[in-house]
Order: structure tokens, then C-alpha cells, then sequence
């Protein structure tokens, strides 16, 4: 994020910078606290590669059947690390994003915002996690930032503020209990390679003694009682010879 500054701030060394909107772009992540004591929200129609306010009855027709998008925005002071510093901005919200702040947001809290990077051909969606509700001192008042959204808008002036007619998540709590299917036993490599290594001593005795195929019938018939057992892991017990 860049930044114009400009004269000095009433402290005499911090520099000014001009208000902007700021956006969560793919594979970014914001650090942020809050300004604006709640955030307000317009209705838009994607028109021709932008966003376009709606002005309710006032929209052509072909324009409102297009549908509509909530956007809301409100005062927030992201940190800098360049300059080791909060700059103040104003956040655009998203549907999907205002439903992480609904019932939540208040003036100075800390929280990060982030946006997975686009793999397909849609935008992945931004979320918000809150971090902190200690009320940070320092922060600026609050003021009327109308100004930026109408000339983001290119209207002259900003009506219709409205919520995000997105309906709240639905939470859920999981139930424990036994699993559909028991689990089986872990192999025990070392008890396995034992066995192995007995079974090839048995088959090597049986083949000096010319009775291979009595020895694979048998060890077949043991093989085969053993997996009818619950939770068998076809290792092979250690017995005698054949």
C-alpha cells in the first residue's frame, strides 16, 4: 500500500497523506483497528467491469435487474511498518467479510483481515478475525468521510445507507460419540518382521523335507481362520514348525 503525503501533521514531523479507500486484494493480509464506532453499507450493481452505486428507483432498469451487491465502509487506521505507523483509511467490506464483523465491531479493536490468492476463475473471499478488544490509545476521532465515496461513486451525494440483507451464519455445535466404524489395530512393524522372518524359517524347513505344498495349504488355512478374527492384522502368530 502507498501512500501521497503531504504537509506536516499538527505535530510538526508526522506527514499528512490523503484519505483513500483501501481493498483486500488476493493473497493480501491487513493488520488493522477500528475508528468508526459501526460501519454503514450501500447497495452496488457490477456494470460494465465496476461497481456502480444503486440509486433505488432512480437506477435504469436494465442496470437494477442486474443485481445487487452490498459494500459497506468505515474508518480504520492500518499499520504501516515502513513508517512505523497507523495510517488512517477507509475500509471497504464485503458480504462475506461484514458477517465476520456483524455484532462484533466496535471502536479500537484490533483485528486482520485476509484474502486467500484466486486459483480459479472467481476471487476468494476476504475474512476477518478479531484479534484483540483492548481500546487503543491514540486513536483519531471520528469524521465525516462521505466525501471519498462520492467521488469513488462520482455522484454528488451519498443516500440509501442500508445492512447487508445477507443473513447471519448459522452456528452449529458437533456431537461426540463411538465412531461408525471401529478403528483398526496399529501393525506393529517390529512384531511383523518377526513373523515374516518365521514364516520363511518354517517354509525353508518344510521345503528340506519336501513338503512345500503341505506347509502352503496349512499356513493358507491359518491365514484365512486368522482374518475371520475382529480387528486381525493377518500377522502371523509364532509357532512350531509344520
Amino acid at each position: 500500500m502507498s501512500h501521497t503525503e503531504g504537509p506536516k501533521g499538527s505535530d510538526g514531523g508526522t506527514p499528512r497523506h490523503a484519505l483513500r479507500v483501501i481493498r483486500v486484494e488476493p493473497g493480501e493480509h491487513l493488520t488493522m483497528r477500528t475508528v468508526s464506532e459501526e460501519y454503514k453499507g450501500l447497495l452496488t450493481h457490477w456494470v460494465r467491469g465496476r461497481s456502480i452505486l444503486c440509486e433505488g428507483e432512480q437506477c435504469p432498469t436494465v442496470q437494477h435487474r442486474s443485481g445487487c451487491y452490498w459494500k459497506g465502509y468505515a474508518l480504520v487506521q492500518q499499520w504501516f511498518q515502513p513508517r512505523t505507523c497507523w495510517y488512517t483509511a477507509v475500509l471497504e467490506i464485503s458480504e462475506h467479510c461484514e458477517l465476520d464483523f456483524r455484532d462484533r465491531w466496535k471502536r479500537g479493536q484490533l483485528w486482520s483481515i485476509k484474502r486467500d490468492p484466486q486459483t480459479g476463475r472467481h476471487k476468494s473471499p476476504i475474512c476477518a478475525r478479531l484479534e484483540s478488544q483492548v481500546h487503543f490509545g491514540g486513536l483519531p476521532l471520528q469524521f465525516d468521510f462521505t466525501p471519498i465515496l462520492r467521488t469513488l461513486y462520482h455522484v454528488a451525494t451519498i443516500n440509501g445507507w442500508c445492512k447487508n440483507p445477507m443473513p447471519s451464519r448459522i452456528l452449529v455445535e458437533p456431537s461426540y460419540g463411538d465412531a461408525p466404524f471401529p478403528e483398526a489395530p496399529q501393525v506393529d512393524k517390529e512384531a511383523a518382521h518377526a513373523a515374516w522372518l518365521e514364516l520363511r524359517r518354517r517354509f525353508k524347513l518344510a521345503g528340506s523335507e519336501g513338503r512345500e505344498n503341505q506347509f502352503l495349504e496349512q499356513h493358507a488355512a491359518e491365514h484365512a481362520a486368522r482374518m475371520k478374527q475382529p480387528h486381525s492384522n493377518g500377522i502371523p502368530n509364532k509357532g512350531g514348525d509344520s
